[in-house]
């Protein structure tokens, strides 16, 4: 409560979205930020208290975070401050590279209000030049280089980007459904991978999911299922053109297509964001 709008903006610019980070790295702030603790609706948390926090100084202030759900599609993190006649509040998104500061005052004041009001105007902007973004480096079909190709489409996974980021179709060069080597539900069902970022740009958890499932719970709180010489199961890359999942052999390389391009044979979507994903790095514009 008793600093200014400008120191918070400065506290902002020169900490939490800093573009040379000086004073916490990267690491740091993405270690601050991850929530520790989520309430039973799953759509709220709360992260680390203060870096001051100690015993002796009991200072316990930490994030209130809103996790990402079908309605918001990138987590947001808050701070709120109060006295009598007077209400505060600082809202950050660290993947939009934004935030909001609001100071209020009189009978009965809302800063709350007002930064979430202006966080829902500058929002969808902001997600529509970061989904383009999105789409032009991961949407496509991306081959796989199979010696013997049984089949027209043989060897094809293909990535689609809508409010989230999946694989819809993952068929190899032998002409099988490759869904059916992870989930036996695939044998009578129609699967696709849904995948979460990790907080390092490329990297993505992958779940596989019939088309009706929204379950992400498991991938977004979950540890290492089993790795592999290194690797873990559920851990999909999608980095310089490529789709790499080391535990198959996978090194599948992205076929050029137009971004105005929406459909593909069989009518599969590729199409333009409504709603941008967040799509990695957890500091996306530093790249």
């Amino acid at each position: 409560m008793y600093t200014t709008a400008n120191d918070l903006a400065k506290f902002v610019n020169g900490v939490l979205l800093a573009m040379h980070p000086s004073i916490l790295s990267s690491q740091q702030v993405r270690e601050w930020l991850l929530p520790l603790y989520v309430f039973m609706d799953r759509k709220t948390g709360v992260g680390y208290y203060s870096l001051l926090s100690t015993p002796s100084t009991n200072s316990r202030m930490p994030w209130e975070i809103t996790l990402p759900t079908d309605e918001i599609a990138q987590p947001l993190y808050a701070k709120a401050g109060s006295h009598p006649g007077h209400t505060s509040e600082l809202i950050v998104s660290p993947h939009l590279a934004f935030a909001v500061i609001a100071f209020a005052c009189g009978p009965h004041p809302n800063a709350r209000s007002l930064a979430f009001e202006a966080e829902r105007v500058i929002t969808p902007v902001l997600q529509q030049a970061l989904g383009e973004r999105g789409m032009e480096e991961y949407v496509g079909i991306y081959r796989l280089n199979c010696s013997d190709k049984r089949c027209n489409g043989c060897g094809e996974i293909s990535v689609e980007v809508d409010s989230e980021i999946k694989i819809t179709r993952f068929i190899d060069c032998e002409g099988n459904d490759g869904f059916k080597k992870f989930d036996a539900k695939c044998d009578t069902e129609e699967c696709i991978a849904k995948l979460w970022p990790v907080g390092r740009h490329g990297e993505f958890r992958a779940k596989i999911l019939s088309r009706e499932e929204t379950d992400c719970e498991s991938v977004w709180f979950g540890f290492e299922p089993f790795v592999i010489n290194g690797w873990p199961m559920d851990l999909i890359k999608l980095m310089d053109g490529k789709l790499i999942y080391e535990p198959l052999g996978i090194d599948a390389k992205r076929v050029p297509i137009d971004p105005k391009c929406r459909k593909m044979k069989g009518k599969e979507r590729l199409g333009m964001l409504e709603a941008p994903i967040w799509n990695g790095n957890i500091f996306p514009w530093r790249e």
